[in-house]
């Protein structure tokens, strides 16, 4: 196993030498704890909390909306950089992803009627319940809803969006990859086949951004959901990038205090914290890529290696296809309770889950971070082992 820890990494060090991950010695973790379930939450990241305090205490206390609009605007041109969008492409902070997918959803239902008579939406079975959920809600009111198969690790394929979609097709929505398999969609594709039958399309980014090299100008989305607790940030922030000219009526109506396309005074310190977020997802990316990808793989090498050595059952779901650097999600069989009864009794935390495609298979899913130390992965392996060797 290849050791890679914060000293050997300059990119996770943040502004003031503040180790911003790659160590195992996490404050707040408990002894012996081992957290491989980053795509449910991430730890909130130290500068993160640093740049939020002085808003928190008031030391950062701002009197005029003037200047807090001004305050605003600073941190959404930031994220605008980081996120590489066009000069007029709007970005409104929200209070999750779920929000956010949620707010393009049910905007797109109850749009004025110069759609063209544009009704349907289009998103897949393998998306996520803050996308399926709303789209139902939005069905049982009398929006035709469709829902696209998918393969067995969750990849929406280009060629079933093209069999589906048609000229009374308003939105298009796909996750950008799963959040159960890592598995990554053909974006730009199915975005172009949504623009080409007069379609808009909305990515659910959360899964993505960090582990993915990014560009919103260059993808072509209309719309773009982003989370923050995925990335190292606040819970109760996420945040949705519409493309220039596109508009997505307001979910939470009210006195709009800023240009942020959402009612009520801004979450200035979640909007700090989220900009902050990103500024660290940006800046960790090439080394999830490379560093957390190798023990990823090698973590997968060792326990496919002792699997069959025992001729114990085991599948690597979404292993054929393009996946993102920090997820493993591992079929065990028959053996799938015992693996994570023991994995939960040495309070390694993963997720047990159902495989997104129509054939239903039970897995355990291993999610990496920046914090992922080579020695969690020995200590998981060796549980693994021995629980499988009984």
């Amino acid at each position: 196993m290849s050791a890679s820890t914060e000293a050997h990494n300059p990119a996770l060090v943040g502004s003031e030498g503040r180790a911003s991950g790659g160590t195992h010695n996490t404050e707040g973790e408990l002894p012996g704890d081992v957290y491989l379930d980053n795509c449910s939450t991430t730890r909130i990241d130290g500068s993160v909390v640093d740049a939020m305090l002085p808003f928190l205490r008031g030391e950062k206390f701002f009197f005029s909306r003037e200047e807090i609009r001004g305050e605003e605007q600073g941190y959404v041109s930031t994220i605008k950089n980081l996120l590489h969008c066009c000069e007029d492409d709007k970005i409104t902070l929200t209070s999750s992803a779920t929000e956010s997918c949620n707010q393009v959803i049910k905007a797109m239902h109850f749009a004025p009627k110069n759609c063209h008579n544009r009704l349907q939406i289009i998103t897949a079975l393998s998306d996520h319940p803050s996308v399926t959920q709303a789209c139902r809600f939005v069905q049982e009111l009398g929006a035709p809803v469709l829902y696209l198969p998918c393969k067995l690790d969750g990849y929406v394929e280009v060629e079933s969006l093209r069999r589906f979609i048609s000229g009374t097709t308003l939105l298009v929505s796909v996750n950008w990859a799963s959040s159960i398999t890592g598995v990554i969609n053909p974006i730009e594709e199915l975005c172009q086949v949504a623009h080409e039958n007069g379609a808009l399309f909305h990515i659910d980014g959360v899964q993505g951004i960090g582990k993915l090299p990014f560009s919103f100008s260059s993808l072509g989305a209309d719309f773009m959901s982003i989370s923050g607790h995925k990335i190292y940030g606040p819970n109760g922030t996420g945040l949705l990038v519409t493309k220039d000219g596109r508009h997505a009526m307001p979910l939470i109506h009210g006195e709009y205090q800023n240009e942020l396309n959402r009612g009520g005074i801004t979450n200035l310190p979640g909007l700090v914290g989220i900009t902050e977020a990103l500024k660290i997802a940006s800046r960790t990316q090439p080394y999830v890529d490379s560093e957390v990808r190798r023990m990823r793989d090698e973590f997968e090498a060792a326990l496919t290696q002792f699997c069959q050595e025992i001729h114990s059952e085991i599948t690597i779901i979404g292993a054929e296809s393009p996946r993102l650097p920090n997820i493993s999600f591992v079929s065990f069989g028959p053996h799938h309770k015992k693996v994570l009864n023991a994995l939960s009794s040495h309070r390694i935390h993963v997720s047990g889950f159902t495989a997104p495609g129509s054939i239903k298979v039970t897995g355990i899913r291993f999610s990496l971070s920046k914090d992922t130390h080579p020695d969690h992965i020995t200590s998981t392996l060796n549980v693994i082992k021995d629980s499988l060797a009984v």
